[in-house]
């Protein structure tokens, strides 16, 4: 009886290990082109992962995306992280900033660590898991991407992993879709040569400023603006010179300044086919107290009863603001929107319905917040 028992365990154990262990899922990696910035002389490429089909689904843990490319292509360790794509919290998992690394001049390692989860369910959709730049060296050669699987005759291969119970397991390997990127294609097809572009604060404006070197069908340009660096919406379009051989001066106004601003140039030839520039950034510091927003006297202070009285001066028109009142211990106890003009305001609240003590009078909107300024209740 008892070896029986003994042989019923291990028989139970051993299935329960294979369970465990067991792993049906298949990945497809690819090199997928985002662009060729002849303006900068960069390329960038995204690293990109699906399930082979959907019977072979699998939960997204440890990557090590690994390949190499073509040294007389691209400058001397040149090559950077552009953009992470699947960093921080993503739904209940977690994982960690990605890293480069790598052993020989042209292989390259990128890393991703699962920090806690089970990991993102990868489908057949593909998925971007992060950006990658290289400087160009020499435009006329291709980048030749090529992933290291596991012939061989490539070391070290990509791993990608599932974990199980805690447990990291490889994913079977299947496609590896590689991309030869070649920038003299991109940038012979350039109808401009775009010699700068800018963008300065001015008097909580920003003002664009771009050259161009050479101009060839050029019809118009477009300014494109963004909060976030991701949505852009059409601000300006402004006449090309058709052909040109001299180097011209353009310039364009944003009165709308925002915190954090992106602006890219789109051009726009005769025949409609269009190019984009680099984005650039600018960060205003009008949207700050004591610049463009500022909350200058709070009176009368103490009150015991009636409205309580602000100064508010900003130097950007914006339609309406919010009077928010918080207690000493940051609950909101009340909150009026209330309309803003250009230049000086006095705003006002009823302090009756306030209880004695000590609150915090402030005033924000979607883009700007002041900060807080004591003033006290009291009871006669």
């Amino acid at each position: 009886m008892k070896n029986f028992t003994t042989t019923l365990f291990t028989t139970i154990f051993t299935l329960l290990s294979f369970l465990v262990a067991a792993q049906d899922g298949q990945f497809d990696v690819r090199f997928d082109l985002h662009k060729v910035d002849c303006v900068t002389n960069k390329i960038f490429v995204n690293i990109e992962c699906r399930a082979n089909s959907g019977a072979h689904e699998f939960n997204l843990a440890d990557q090590n995306y690994r390949f190499s490319y073509n040294r007389g292509a691209v400058v001397y360790q040149s090559i950077a992280i552009d953009s992470m794509y699947l960093t921080g919290f993503i739904g209940s998992s977690l994982y960690e900033p990605h890293t480069l690394t790598g052993s020989l001049d042209t292989v390259v390692s990128y890393n991703v660590v699962l920090a806690g989860g089970t990991g993102e369910v990868m489908t057949t959709s593909w998925r971007t898991i992060g950006r990658i730049s290289f400087d160009i060296l020499d435009i006329d050669k291709c980048l030749e991407l090529k992933w290291h699987d596991h012939s061989p005759a490539l070391f070290p291969p990509t791993f990608i992993g599932e974990k199980v119970n805690g447990v990291l397991f490889e994913v079977t390997e299947m496609l590896y879709l590689n991309n030869s990127t070649c920038p003299s294609v991109e940038c012979a097809a350039l109808p401009i040569e775009l010699a700068s572009f800018d963008a300065a604060e001015e008097d909580c404006s920003n003002v664009l400023n771009w050259t161009t070197a050479s101009e060839e069908n050029n019809d118009y340009f477009q300014i494109e603006k963004s909060t976030d660096g991701e949505t852009f919406e059409i601000i300006a379009t402004i006449d090309g010179a058709g052909t040109s051989n001299q180097l011209l001066h353009y310039t364009h106004t944003d009165l709308k300044a925002s915190p954090t601003n992106y602006y890219r140039l789109k051009q726009v030839d005769f025949d409609g086919t269009t190019t984009t520039s680099e984005t650039i950034i600018l960060r205003s510091s009008c949207f700050s107290e004591g610049a463009a927003f500022t909350m200058t006297e709070l009176y009368p202070n103490p009150v015991n009863a009636g409205p309580v009285n602000i100064k508010f001066y900003t130097e950007i028109e914006i339609p309406e603001a919010t009077i928010v009142i918080t207690d000493v211990i940051g609950r909101t106890v009340h909150t009026e929107t209330t309309n803003i003009t250009l230049g000086q305001n006095t705003l006002s609240f009823d302090s009756d319905e306030l209880s004695a003590g000590t609150f915090f009078v402030r005033i924000n909107n979607n883009e700007f917040r002041t900060k807080a300024r004591k003033f006290i209740k009291v009871t006669n």
